[in-house]
């Protein structure tokens, strides 16, 4: 039903079962509350996409989760990311980066479940980028381009084959075509 649920297993010491305590379920009857979730499966990364970023962006602004695995002794992760949404009713894309520095944007994608997404192989050999500065003083802007048929999605979220910048740092893009 997409509402996550909370199982609590005890432990005793290093490896063994705490049997003094049992094990506990907590099932989440839900609300009334917007969600969408992502199952990854990776192809040139690793099988269960362990290190993957997935962000979406809508009118509440920019999410983002990292699939991960093992973060403690005896933790299991899930390889699904789940983004709760509260009363919004949809969200306008989402980005996942790879680990093995694919990138798959996904449009349209329904709320209230989740998405099987597997890795596909990226191809930028038809995308030109340029900056009419890479040097930036106080006060003073480049404008980054790319030059590539399709939507230009900027790592801040602007959606434009440009991007007037007036800080330095790191500046990426994803071409999306049709």
């Amino acid at each position: 039903d997409g509402y996550l649920d909370i199982y609590a297993s005890y432990g005793d010491t290093y490896v063994n079962p705490d049997y003094d305590h049992e094990d506990r379920l907590w099932m989440n009857d839900g609300g009334s509350n917007n969600w969408i979730g992502f199952d990854l499966d990776g192809v040139e990364s690793n099988k269960d996409a362990v290190g993957a970023k997935v962000q979406i962006y809508g009118d509440f602004g920019t999410q983002i989760r990292e699939v991960r695995s093992g973060e403690s002794y005896g933790i299991t992760n899930s390889n699904q990311v789940h983004f709760g949404l509260g009363t919004f009713t949809s969200i306008d894309y989402a980005v996942i980066k790879w680990p093995a520095g694919n990138v798959t944007v996904l449009e349209d994608s329904q709320i209230g479940e989740y998405h099987y997404v597997e890795e596909s192989s990226c191809d930028a050999s038809a995308v030109m980028a340029s900056a009419t500065s890479t040097l930036l003083c106080a006060g003073e802007t480049s404008t980054l381009s790319v030059d590539a048929s399709g939507t230009t999605l900027w790592n801040n979220g602007m959606v434009s084959n440009s991007l007037e910048v007036s800080t330095t740092g790191n500046y990426s893009a994803v071409v999306v075509d049709a």
